[in-house]
């Protein structure tokens, strides 16, 4: 049996509902935690941000923390099993020439697949970011500030479920790769 949880572990009522996890576990084989969707034009609508930060030193809503917060609730860690986006999200920029993360917007935009995301990149000569403070990759396009997984980001997440010991990791979805890219970094 598997379960579904929520990756956003957020307050101290988050995790009072989390605390029959020592005993739910018994009957889990493996739990996905929603490691994704942390920041997307939706919910961060007045800046950019990345959607599946690995760490985030100024905000609770990132993968380590949520990891940490379903362990501290009594789940173990070789139950638990992180997802990898295949996908980013486009935010539209007040300023083209302000690229940084947490930038003024002017409005939402939107989803974007990895293998749009790169088709775009290439087209417009993009350059893609990698901060290694956050583990994502992001870029800009014209208006359009784009935070994603590169090979990069991928492999780092990798490396985090092998050195805390979790499952393992699953990723969505394979069809919005671009030839095979981030599935073979995340070999």
């Amino acid at each position: 049996m598997s379960r579904d949880i929520l990756g956003h572990v957020q307050s101290e009522y988050s995790l009072s509902r989390v605390a029959t996890c020592y005993t739910v576990q018994q009957y889990l084989n493996w739990s996905h935690v929603l490691t994704v969707d942390y920041s997307t034009p939706n919910n961060s609508i007045n800046n950019t941000a990345p959607p599946s930060a690995l760490y985030d030193p100024n905000n609770i809503a990132n993968i380590d923390s949520s990891i940490k917060g379903w362990i501290g609730a009594g789940l173990s860690a070789n139950k638990l099993v992180i997802c990898l986006p295949f996908y980013g999200y486009a935010w539209k920029l007040v300023n083209s020439m302000d690229s940084g993360n947490w930038t003024g917007l002017s409005s939402q935009s939107g989803f974007m697949t990895y293998k749009l995301i790169k088709n775009e990149k290439e087209n417009y000569r993009a350059k893609v970011t990698y901060n290694s403070t956050y583990v994502v990759n992001y870029c800009t396009i014209g208006t359009s500030w784009i935070g994603f997984d590169d090979v990069e980001a991928i492999r780092a997440k990798v490396s985090y479920a092998k050195e805390k010991g979790l499952l393992g990791y699953h990723v969505w979805t394979v069809s919005y790769d671009d030839n095979w890219v981030l599935s073979q970094a995340s070999g």
